[in-house]
């Protein structure tokens, strides 16, 4: 029994450890780096726990049984102040907070100190255990707030565009999934809160079954690392390699290029499919440098025509390439640049002498009412709640 416990534990944290990997790597490839450090240490600390548990297991280490709760304690109170600031920054994603993320570990790190002063002075056993309620006290506090956030920031966002409604469904589920895992291992904690602490009880294996399903989602379906955000992140990088003349795709998540996305049927768009094919890449790098590298996109009125004209290739030609391998519209696609722009902006302060409505001629829109919901589509928020 120890033994199958001992793996258990190893298998959990070996998984633990790989997620940790992965989303270490995922940052270097310009995902959302404040999003990725916060769910990174929560990952890293349930690992490490995981890890200590095996090998109390296996080599049935004798530990005094508090000093392991308070050891538990340290760990849940990083990961409980970690899941608030990972759900913080996947909706603020401009923002890290990792000052105040410092004060309250900070602040958790005092009473784990102080729990353990008190341990030695086994006269002072009744404000050992009000410390020990007040801990979980916080952590149910924090499973309010985080609730109150995935509902109304997450849960609730949508949007019309279906490249970016695919990413936030997978946002939502993941939020759904990590939200009710948090509330099982706290609801666990706290009905074994005042048990003799052996190391292998019902309440392990439990929590241990929770995290190694996390592991396991994470190293599966990586597109949780991307947050809200993605394109933008995408289209920043492109941006960043047209400046290097990079002469190839680089929008990989809009384009279809090895196949369609859906079936050519009628005799016309067969007899493109043999003309576009060959230049299929060709067409695709030259849609992106004119999106990138000029402000064509952000003029009021512009058409597919507009566009074949300006590139200097038959209109029929790009209207197969967005109609067969492009995941997006190519009205959405305008969406897509023109927010982009503006989102570049409201970087550089260009609100400070302007009003939002402005913004919204200034890129391309004709109302600031079409601006403000495919900006909220795109990005997740309004540009109000951008600019906070």
């Amino acid at each position: 029994m120890l033994l199958f416990a001992g793996i258990l534990f190893f298998l959990a944290s070996f998984n633990g450890f790989l997620s940790f990997f992965i989303i270490t790597l995922r940052n270097k490839e310009r995902c959302i780096k404040c999003v990725n450090i916060y769910l990174g240490i929560l990952i890293l600390c349930a690992s490490i726990r995981l890890f200590a548990d095996g090998l109390f297991t296996v080599y049935t280490l004798s530990f005094n049984n508090e000093i392991i709760i308070i050891i538990d304690l340290f760990f849940a109170s990083i990961g409980t102040v970690s899941c608030v600031f990972y759900f913080l920054s996947l909706i603020h994603s401009k923002k890290v907070y990792f000052k105040n993320y410092l004060a309250i570990l900070f602040s958790f790190f005092c009473l784990c100190v102080l729990l353990y002063t008190l341990q030695i002075h086994q006269n002072f056993n009744w404000l050992f255990q009000i410390i020990k309620l007040t801990i979980h006290l916080s952590a149910i506090i924090c499973l309010i707030y985080i609730i109150y956030l995935v509902y109304f920031y997450i849960w609730k966002i949508n949007s019309d565009i279906e490249k970016v409604k695919g990413q936030y469904l997978v946002i939502k589920k993941w939020t759904v999934f990590i939200s009710i895992c948090f509330f099982l291992i706290l609801l666990i904690r706290i009905l074994f809160i005042n048990k003799s602490c052996t190391i292998i009880g019902a309440d392990s294996y439990l929590i241990t079954a929770i995290w190694l399903t996390a592991f396991v989602i994470i190293i599966i379906k990586q597109e949780i690392l991307y947050g809200f955000d993605y394109l933008r992140i995408v289209i920043e990088t492109v941006e960043n390699n047209q400046k290097e003349n990079k002469k190839e795709v680089l929008l990989k998540k809009i384009w279809e290029i090895e196949s369609q996305v859906k079936n050519v049927e009628t005799e016309k768009d067969l007899s493109l499919k043999n003309i576009v094919s060959p230049n299929l890449e060709e067409y695709i790098i030259k849609i992106e440098a004119i999106s990138f590298s000029t402000d064509f996109f952000i003029k009021n009125s512009i058409s597919m025509d507009d566009l074949a004209t300006e590139l200097n290739l038959p209109a029929s030609h790009i209207a197969y390439v967005f109609k067969f391998h492009s995941k997006v519209s190519f009205s959405e696609y305008k969406k897509i640049i023109r927010i982009q722009q503006a989102i570049k902006q409201l970087d550089t302060n260009f609100i400070k002498n302007n009003t939002l409505e402005a913004l919204a001629y200034e890129v391309g829109f004709t109302s600031y009412t079409s601006f403000y919901t495919a900006f909220k589509n795109i990005t997740g928020k309004s540009p109000q709640e951008y600019l906070r």
